[in-house]
């Protein structure tokens, strides 16, 4: 590896095309309702306004996570936030075909394994197709998410309205999780104060194993945009840091550049470098590691609840496990002091 953190090695296709930016929506509803800068919301909003549709992930009825398809400006709303859970995507690389096909204009957002998975059943190049994707920091595990999701319904005894992951209402730098429930109860957790985004972001728990050795890490993706949370903007360019989200967006093609400036008067940009973005984004170009654990978390998963299998095996940070980790320590300084 050299100083800069890509290596060229890892760059393995042309980057000719390739522009990198820090950006957020200019209109403070998208943004606010948004999890970084909006700036997915607004590249949707110029697709659909020209008639045309996007895929992307969206919560059911039952709080699973699957792709849908939208012609709707007012259904962009299911699509917005991080969604921390594999989707699924059903017939919808069937549907866009037939879109593409007809000659109307698509956007899809997804995983870089599920964007390289759109273009291997297509098969060609589509004019009509703007592809997007996220830095990936791998995808946790449907099942996980349910059991947590049974947890929180068990702990507040009223079924799940709503889940928004990495919310905003103490800022972007203090994201927390927000949950509410169908009785009118709302759960919201800072940071690693909430056990399914420790277990999935400090301790690789939930994640998928594949996903530990992911082969989509080559630089550009096979998207036309990759987009993600700008961290570390505020060492970088702490004059654009508002605390109000931040997007880092990574140019792969032609095509996304003609995308990316087609909204640029709806937007506030600059522009950076692919070692900026990644200095905080480790996942840009390596797979998060595997955690030694994760078997043993899973199989008594089947058994107990969440919140009990998470403190056992991930380093949650809670009043309860912060207070047995000192009286832990006590009784060793005890035991050296006698």
């Amino acid at each position: 590896m050299s100083n800069n953190i890509i290596d060229s090695a890892q760059i393995v296709k042309n980057i000719e095309d390739m522009r990198c930016y820090g950006a957020y929506s200019l209109d403070d509803e998208i943004r606010n309702a948004s999890t970084s800068g909006g700036i997915f919301s607004c590249l949707a909003q110029a697709v659909l306004l020209q008639n045309g549709y996007v895929c992307g992930a969206a919560y059911n009825a039952k709080n699973e996570v699957e792709h849908i398809i939208i012609s709707n400006i007012n259904d962009l709303e299911l699509l917005r936030r991080s969604k921390y859970v594999q989707s699924r995507i059903g017939n919808c690389y069937i549907d866009i075909k037939r879109i593409l096909d007809n000659g109307d204009l698509l956007l899809f957002s997804g995983a870089p394994c599920q964007v390289s998975g759109l273009n291997l059943f297509l098969g060609k190049n589509y004019e009509n197709l703007l592809t997007v994707d996220f830095i990936c920091c791998g995808m946790p595990s449907p099942k996980a998410f349910r059991k947590y999701i049974d947890y929180l319904a068990d702990k507040y005894k009223s079924a799940v309205e709503s889940v928004w992951f990495k919310n905003k209402t103490n800022g972007w730098h203090n994201l927390g999780t927000k949950v509410e429930f169908e009785n009118g109860s709302t759960y919201f957790r800072q940071g690693n104060r909430d056990y399914f985004m420790s277990d999935y972001i400090f301790d690789s728990l939930t994640v998928r194993e594949s996903c530990t050795v992911c082969q989509f890490k080559h630089i550009p993706h096979d998207s036309d945009i990759t987009m993600g949370d700008f961290w570390g903007i505020e060492d970088i360019h702490s004059e654009f840091d508002d605390d109000k989200g931040i997007s880092a967006v990574i140019i792969n093609s032609k095509k996304g550049r003609d995308a990316f400036e087609a909204i640029r008067d709806g937007i506030f940009c600059f522009e950076t470098n692919i070692n900026d973005i990644a200095k905080k984004n480790f996942t840009l170009y390596q797979s998060i590691p595997y955690n030694y654990k994760q078997k043993s978390f899973f199989e008594e998963l089947e058994i107990k609840r969440f919140d009990k299998v998470s403190r056992k095996y991930g380093s949650y940070r809670g009043i309860r496990k912060t207070i047995i980790d000192m009286k832990h320590y006590m009784r060793i300084i005890i035991r050296r002091l006698i």
